[in-house]
């Protein structure tokens, strides 16, 4: 039970931090799988200063690594976070949003302008049908209107919105260099 609802709220959003409390070695070995890991184990009785440790290494963790933003999204009465690093691009097709990593693939109802909303300014609308983070952009051919990402998709861009990838590709240059 307890195991349950800590994948449930790791699955809502694989970032947080989860302490399971441990009676015994069988308690910790049903702790960690595939689909839950715990960010720490403290066995009963627990130990002051094993806990302050703990809550150090969370919190030092907290404010160092984890400043990342996240893009959120519903799937039927289900709530999604995802980094929005991980994110490759956003293709709409027949009226449902499709959010891809180099992993995985969700599809989602939201509208192009609530995404965006959520997203840093890396992300650039380059079509209708397309939202891509451009900082996994290998090849901008404007010649041919595509991207190629770096996963090997390939997006079209739009004559409406070249300049508006013209400039996000000349920032991310600007930034590398």
């Amino acid at each position: 039970e307890t195991i349950r609802l800590a994948a449930d709220i790791a699955a809502v959003n694989p970032l947080n931090y989860i302490i399971m409390l441990a009676d015994s070695l069988e308690d910790i070995l049903m702790c960690v799988s595939p689909v839950f890991r715990p960010s720490g184990i403290l066995m009963k009785p627990i130990d002051r200063k094993a806990a302050e440790q703990m809550f150090d290494s969370i919190f030092s963790d907290l404010h160092s690594s984890r400043t990342e933003e996240l893009f959120r999204f519903k799937i039927r009465s289900r709530e999604y976070s995802v980094s929005a690093d991980s994110i490759l691009f956003f293709e709409a097709l027949n009226k449902k949003m499709i959010l891809r990593t180099e992993g995985q693939q969700f599809e989602f109802y939201m509208s192009s302008e609530e995404i965006l909303k959520q997203l840093p300014e890396y992300f650039v609308k380059i079509h209708k049908s397309y939202i891509v983070n451009t900082k996994y952009i290998s090849l901008a051919d404007y010649k041919n209107m595509t991207v190629t990402m770096c996963d090997g998709s390939q997006v079209y861009i739009s004559r409406t919105y070249k300049k508006a990838l013209a400039e996000a590709m000349d920032i991310k240059r600007r930034v590398c260099l």
